[in-house]
């Protein structure tokens, strides 16, 4: 969102409200889909040389888990309170600070539930709906024996 310094009367407080395309944020990702536009809902407000500019972001996302490839839908809901210098400008562009706060709402890796199981890398089974009765080697279960040579 551009702020327009100008029409920002001292102490008064403004409110604001527009949508986002996920896609000019760049917020498409391989994992991480926003389902619907991203809405602000906010206010801003000049005291003296700054602008305070305060809100919430929120839209609907769906994230494929790291560990078993299911898709999984959520809200977002991410408050924010961005102070600005205002001397000397026209105009304020909140956009990059917007997509940041965005950003940081998400897990670098996210999982549909902590304890996820996964997929066999032997058969692609999702293991968190069924077993299989593929034989694991010893690297799979994480257990590997070293044997050292007597001298």
């Amino acid at each position: 969102m551009i702020l327009k310094v100008g029409i920002f009367k001292e102490g008064v407080v403004e409110q604001l409200q527009t949508s986002y395309n996920p896609r000019e944020l760049d917020l498409e990702f391989v994992d991480l889909h926003y389902l619907k536009k991203v809405d602000l809902e906010g206010s801003a407000e000049r005291i003296r040389n700054t602008v305070t500019f305060r809100g919430i972001l929120e839209s609907q996302i769906e994230q494929v888990c790291a560990r078993c490839l299911e898709k999984n839908q959520s809200p977002v809901r991410a408050p924010f309170e961005l102070t600005y210098d205002a001397q000397g400008k026209e105009t304020i562009d909140t956009t990059a600070d917007l997509r940041d706060i965005l950003l940081l709402e998400h897990p670098d890796r996210f999982l549909c539930k902590p304890d996820c199981s996964g997929i066999c890398e032997t058969c692609g089974i999702n293991l968190n709906q069924e077993s299989c009765s593929c034989k694991k080697t010893k690297f799979q279960t994480g257990k590997i024996r070293i044997k050292r040579k007597n001298k």
